[in-house]
């Protein structure tokens, strides 16, 4: 079965990362409402998915913290809470990193996390 993906954008401003994901998920970055909701608000359109896909940190926290599937795009040059030489987050057993090869290169990581979205949440 295909899993219901979310894209959520918590913070304004159109990043790399968001725009390379727009360009894989059409309508994902329609502009946010004025203000950011409450994170209960977010955290219930969350857990009525199966797996968010995300280059954002702080939704990829709230989906981690909730033991929610989470695929994130993350820079080549992650924080250190990415941590570097692994797919998985040692905090987040549900979560999946997928890395930038290059810097600044978002389509190989998105494309991979869609990908392995397609098939069963982890």
């Amino acid at each position: 079965a295909r899993a219901v993906a979310l894209v959520i954008y918590l913070l304004g401003g159109a990043t790399y990362g968001r725009l390379a994901l727009a360009s894989f998920v059409p309508g994902s970055l329609d502009p946010p409402p004025p203000g950011v909701p409450p994170l209960d608000e977010y955290a219930a359109m969350l857990a009525a998915t199966d797996l968010l896909l995300t280059t954002d940190t702080l939704p990829a926290h709230l989906a981690g913290s909730m033991g929610h599937p989470c695929h994130v795009a993350v820079p080549a040059a992650p924080n250190f809470y990415w941590v570097l030489g692994r797919d998985d987050c040692p905090w987040y057993p549900r979560m999946r990193l997928f890395r930038q090869a290059r810097r600044g290169d978002w389509t190989a990581p998105i494309a991979a996390m869609i990908a392995a979205g397609l098939g069963s949440p982890t």
